[in-house]
């Protein structure tokens, strides 16, 4: 599924029981994704498979603002998902647990509980952005924190 128009979509959730399954998403350059309304945050799909080039579920190439909503993907046993933030993308956040925590006690702005069935991983391009704003305290993550350990994991431009 491809969000396309120039501007801003707004992506609202209004249920938290469905669930997307198989469904890619990929915001185009010059696209906004404005999720900071939806009452149960922007799921994404998960796949039955550890291997990131099958389970990426995400592609930024514009930009998602998620203000303070949750990024979440299925919750099945052994499935997985990954937000890739490519060049010139850019990640919105102003969640007060920052963008990734890697814990099923802290809450963020990506989902990515690794004790729990939610497993989503990101991987952002040294060109991209992640921006924080807010009018609350909110905590800048880094590496290691659960799935994220590596250089893809690593902030390209923090704002």
């Amino acid at each position: 599924m491809y969000f396309s128009r120039v501007g801003t979509t707004t992506y609202l959730r209004n249920s938290s029981t469905n669930e997307i399954r198989h469904v890619k998403y990929t915001i185009n350059s010059g696209t906004i994704v404005n999720a900071t309304t939806s009452p149960n945050g922007f799921q994404m799909t998960s796949i039955g498979s550890n291997v990131a080039a099958t389970h990426n579920s995400l592609t930024v190439n514009g930009t998602i603002d998620m203000g303070s909503a949750v990024l979440s993907a299925r919750q099945n046993n052994n499935y997985y998902s990954r937000v890739t933030v490519n060049s010139g993308g850019r990640y919105r956040t102003s969640h007060p647990g920052g963008l990734y925590s890697g814990s099923n006690v802290i809450a963020s702005s990506i989902n990515g509980y690794s004790t729990t069935f939610n497993r989503v991983n990101y991987q952002l391009d040294p060109s991209s952005t992640v921006e924080y704003y807010g009018t609350t305290t909110t905590t800048i993550t880094g590496i290691p924190n659960g799935y994220a350990s590596t250089n893809a994991q690593k902030y390209g431009i923090l704002k």
